[in-house]
């Protein structure tokens, strides 16, 4: 994690926090009822706030139509991937088997611990507790996994990507023109807050020893793709 990336606790957030739009109120309302609830019934009740999922251990299957597919798809429709501006991107996958097994830790820890218990309505973030770097880690690791693109500024890219055909059948990655054209055509990336992992990784054995995405997994991605989906 770069020392200047924001971290997000384990905790309730107040709700200036969250982004102003209803899907994320709607979210944090859900996760203050749960702490209601735990608070007036006393039954036990955890939040888990789960990241982003990308595909499993053994087959790498990993649903083509999202975000992060459909970019990296772009390297066949336009022979080229976006290089994040000013700096690097981080990234945090998490293993489609290993969030599940962490939410099955979570979930049974009255039936598992003996001792220490967390509180009711404690929060937890399903996330991995290692970040990659989207121009480091991911690129490089397509590259050596057989996938052929120039990588261009993030500008270029998305400038390549509304001078092909607009048509969602053969270029698939212009379905998601507008959310790219909100990230990159700046020219400047948001830094993306960190969302720490230490109270989850005390209680889940799964997410403290889980698996790096390393270029290995990405390389079983992209197989995937290859072979299933594109």
């Amino acid at each position: 994690m770069a020392m200047d990336t924001p971290t997000i606790p384990e905790v309730l957030p107040k709700f200036s926090d969250v982004m102003p739009m209803g899907y994320a109120h709607s979210k944090l309302v859900t996760e203050y009822i749960c702490h209601a609830a735990t608070a007036k019934a006393d039954i036990a009740a955890r939040v888990l706030r789960i990241g982003q999922i990308v595909g499993d251990t053994h087959f790498g299957m990993w649903n083509a139509i999202e975000a992060i597919p459909l970019t990296i798809q772009s390297a066949t429709t336009i022979g080229a991937l976006p290089v994040i501006s000013n700096g690097d991107k981080e990234v945090s996958w998490l293993l489609v088997d290993t969030t599940a097994d962490t939410v099955v830790d979570l979930s049974l820890l009255d039936k598992r611990l003996n001792g220490y218990m967390p509180p009711h309505g404690a929060v937890f973030h399903v996330c991995h507790p290692r970040a990659l770097r989207w121009n480091r880690d991911v690129l490089t690791a397509l590259k050596h996994a057989g996938l052929e693109f120039e990588a261009v500024d993030q500008r270029e890219w998305v400038k390549r990507l509304e001078a092909l055909e607009q048509d969602g059948e053969k270029n698939p990655p212009i379905k998601l023109l507008d959310l790219f054209r909100r990230k990159y055509s700046r020219g400047e990336t948001t830094t993306e807050p960190y969302f720490e992992t230490k109270e989850n990784c005390k209680f889940s054995p799964s997410l403290r020893d889980a698996k790096d995405v390393d270029a290995e997994l990405i390389g079983q991605f992209l197989r995937y793709w290859r072979e299933k989906c594109w």
